[in-house]
């Protein structure tokens, strides 16, 4: 079975290894599962990003909203989610997972606030409050944009392996730390952004292979995708602020998306990562 294009797995050399940490402060913390339902950190990121991103005027819009990106996510994995259970560990609005139960056998969420619970079981999603509480196994463990937010990422990936049934498989997508605002454009009210969304840690390509290997993991392919087109990058280096692709939108009718990706992927700048693992 194909899991994605070869010509893009992997790291080159030269990338750098090192992981950022954005927030030091964080480093020091000794999280677990174990106490993670009540750690203050994780439950202020995830009260944060509802605010951040769910800031609509009902449930229906903020599944709208976010419908592009779970539409990616579900069409570039569709193939790895038919007749198989699907643990997502954060969830957000659950849109991913709502997308999935079209073909899964299953959808479940790890969600330690009951924040959406109602939402989510209207959704036919179960809930589980922490990782020691799952008492079965599955086929596929998600894991989007929320590993760049735990301090220890090692220590919860190993414990969600231990969930994975034979020949499962973990989905992870992460923001790349050489996106190209960062590193090429060097945008402080980019990096400025990033830290107000709650980001303890970055990875690039490579750091993101050692940690899955360090976590006992084998990642079966690391690759770019750029999700923000040339007029969110214009956007956000002449007036410091998101959503350029919302309001600049016809200057990605001249230059392409897709050629714009191509050039990023080239210098390893995309803005991010994703990576299907076994263990």
């Amino acid at each position: 079975m194909s899991i994605v294009n070869k010509k893009e797995e992997y790291y080159v050399e030269e990338t750098r290894a090192e992981v950022v940490n954005l927030n030091p402060r964080l480093e020091a913390a000794n999280i677990s599962d174990k106490n993670l339902s009540s750690y203050e950190y994780l439950n202020s990121f995830i009260k944060k990003r509802a605010e951040l991103y769910g800031g609509y005027k009902s449930f229906g819009e903020w599944l709208k909203a976010t419908y592009a990106n779970d539409r990616r996510r579900f069409s570039e994995f569709e193939h790895l989610l038919k007749n198989k259970s699907i643990l997502d560990f954060n969830a957000t609005n659950g849109g991913f997972l709502r997308l999935a139960s079209s073909v899964a056998n299953k959808t479940a969420a790890v969600k330690y606030t009951p924040y959406l619970d109602y939402d989510f079981e209207q959704m036919g999603i179960d809930i589980f409050r922490s990782i020691d509480s799952i008492d079965e196994q599955f086929d596929v463990i998600t894991l989007f944009n929320i590993i760049e937010n735990i301090p220890s990422a090692e220590d919860i990936l190993q414990k969600l392996a231990s969930k994975l049934k034979r020949g499962g498989l973990i989905l992870i997508e992460t923001q790349n730390e050489q996106d190209a605002l960062l590193e090429y454009y060097e945008s402080k009210s980019f990096e400025a952004f990033i830290r107000m969304n709650c980001r303890s840690k970055l990875f690039n390509i490579k750091s993101l292979n050692t940690m899955l290997r360090k976590a006992h993991l084998k990642p079966l392919s690391i690759r770019q995708i750029q999700k923000f087109p040339l007029s969110n990058h214009l956007h956000w280096l002449l007036t410091n602020r998101p959503d350029g692709h919302k309001k600049w939108g016809l200057i990605d009718k001249i230059f392409p998306s897709y050629f714009y990706q191509s050039i990023l992927k080239k210098y390893n700048t995309c803005d991010t990562l994703i990576s299907v693992v076994s263990v």
